[in-house]
């Protein structure tokens, strides 16, 4: 596998790690009872007003609407929702609340406000011609208390001070109040993922040249690759003097020899045809200068035996 490859995969497990690794993490958020599962609180015949019932975890802002149903058609309402009073509305003065006017109102001249004291938000909504829309009517904001325990309800309830239609006539109408109740989010821990990156796979030492009886040990090339980081040891091994090189220093090799006397093979090696590789690299280019200082040892420990024998 080349040095890129490795690399990639090593890349891809640590993300995978990361990614699978997360704990704690929290599985709930403000949840709105929908509004099919309540079809037993409507009154047919009736023009509905259903205050939402919602599931909140302490400190959560919970986004509360009020809405209509069974509807008939009306020209006019007035709508009061009361809300407990420790619930804090958002609101965006001391007498208007912070109220967003939904789909069922559209085309509605409408208008609210905010009763701090009482604990009050009041809407109206109103038109020369009757309206069928059904659905959302307004939105409001509450932030439950940070304290509060799991399985506290707040309750809001809804009062209508009018409804008719464009001929100005009383309309039926039913109410569905509503509540905010505590649920304490359950935390759920995952098992952290642990993947083992690829691991630098590890050249085997390549021994080249023959054995000389009288010239002593074989002479080898050791290339080897550990966690990530070439280090090259090339030793050359004489009939009377062994050569160390420091692996962070140059290495210099030579196709040329006398083995008429160390000194002369030294001289040689320093002077004729030298191949230098710049210290220990990593990456594509380091393992390719890295063979390539192995290659060019080992054709030098052959031509060297050869001669020698000769």
């Amino acid at each position: 596998m080349s040095y890129k490859k490795k690399a990639a995969a090593a890349l891809c497990a640590a993300a995978a790690i990361v990614m699978a690794a997360a704990s704690a993490v929290t599985a709930f958020a403000f949840e709105t009872v929908k509004m099919d599962a309540r079809k037993d609180e409507i009154v047919a015949g009736k023009i509905n007003i259903v205050a939402d019932q919602v599931y909140a975890k302490p400190g959560e802002e919970v986004k509360y609407q009020v809405h209509i149903a069974e509807n008939s058609g009306y020209a006019g309402i007035g709508v009061e929702l009361y809300y407990d009073e420790k619930l804090v509305p958002a609101k965006l003065t001391d007498i208007k609340a912070d109220m967003t006017f939904e789909d069922a109102v559209y085309g509605m001249s409408c208008d609210q406000t905010i009763n701090l004291p009482k604990n009050l938000i009041a809407f109206t909504a109103m038109s020369d011609t009757d309206h069928k829309a059904e659905g959302a009517l307004y939105t409001v904001k509450f932030t439950v208390p940070a304290d509060a325990a799991a399985g506290t309800k707040y309750p809001l309830t809804l009062k209508i001070t009018d409804i008719y239609n464009e001929s100005l006539g009383k309309l039926d109408y039913n109410t569905v109040d509503g509540w905010i109740e505590v649920k304490v989010p359950e935390t759920t821990t995952q098992p952290t993922a642990t993947t083992a990156a690829p691991t630098d796979a590890t050249v085997p030492t390549a021994t080249t040249g023959k054995t000389d009886e009288t010239a002593g040990p074989t002479q080898t090339t050791s290339l080897t690759t550990v966690t990530g980081e070439l280090i090259t040891d090339v030793s050359t091994v004489s009939s009377t003097k062994k050569t160390s090189r420091d692996p962070s220093k140059n290495v210099t090799t030579s196709a040329n020899g006398n083995n008429n006397n160390n000194n002369q093979h030294q001289n040689n090696t320093n002077k004729n045809n030298n191949t230098k590789t710049d210290g220990v690299k990593t990456g594509d280019s380091g393992v390719a200068v890295a063979l390539a200082a192995l290659l060019l040892a080992g054709s030098s420990a052959v031509i060297f035996g050869r001669r020698k024998k000769d």
